[in-house]
């Protein structure tokens, strides 16, 4: 927690609470003796200019300022931060004063980083698998198991393109389609042993019946739950 004078032509830091030191390295004492200076000083050079232009902008046209950004600490350690602050008004509604709160966001940065990087590597291997691939959304109420996304071997072996299959409901590739029965006790075994392994029949768009050997789990992407299938042609 923080306050800045900004009642002048320059800011200076009026308080600043312990957690500072935690944070950064700074005791309070040592952050309000270097200020306005000090906290620019210790913003991360790539981000800087973005950061002091929405301060300034925040300061010009009393506006809320909130930004995510890195910060240096006192062993050099980089802090990612969230920066939420308002401007409080005198007697006369002149601006006198920032009042804000720092939070250190560090770990939630580097999860979504990871999350991302796991994303591209999943992208990757998804576009590579010499397996067919198929993502299917167990829980739309319109389409029964419709298929979201599928990699260029599920296209070669089934027959379809890309187009074709996304939006369909699985049933498209299945000779057999599942009751909602039998799908409620699929979702139950895949939440409960991981990975179903299972054959079947697959049906080719120019009609012919083909085994296939499937593999299936439950897999979430941006906080949305489908089932991953991973299909083998056992001819």
């Amino acid at each position: 927690v923080y306050t800045d004078d900004i009642s002048s032509d320059s800011s200076d830091t009026r308080f600043v609470s312990p957690y500072i030191e935690k944070m950064l390295g700074f005791t309070p004492k040592e952050w309000i003796a270097g200020g306005f200076d000090l906290w620019e000083e210790r913003i991360h050079p790539d981000d800087r200019k973005r950061i002091l232009a929405e301060y300034e902008d925040a300061v010009q046209n009393n506006k809320m300022f909130d930004c995510e950004y890195r910060l240096s600490g006192k062993d050099g350690q980089i802090v990612w931060v969230r920066d939420n602050a308002t401007i409080l008004h005198d007697a006369d509604n002149k601006p006198h004063s920032f009042n804000g709160v720092i939070q250190d966001i560090t770990e939630q940065m580097e999860t979504e980083k990871a999350l991302r990087e796991s994303g591209q590597r999943f992208s990757l291997l998804f576009s590579a698998s010499p397996d067919a691939i198929v993502l299917i959304d167990p829980h739309d109420p319109n389409v029964n198991w419709p298929i979201v996304d599928c990699n260029d071997a599920a296209c070669q072996m089934n027959g379809y393109t890309r187009e074709e299959l996304i939006g369909q409901s699985v049933n498209i590739l299945n000779t057999t389609p599942g009751t909602r029965k039998e799908r409620e006790a699929y979702m139950k075994r895949l939440r409960s042993g991981g990975v179903v392994h299972l054959e079947s029949n697959h049906r080719h768009k120019d009609g012919h019946i083909f085994p296939v050997e499937v593999a299936t789990s439950l897999f979430t992407i941006e906080g949305r739950e489908l089932v991953l299938g991973i299909d083998r042609d056992i001819t």
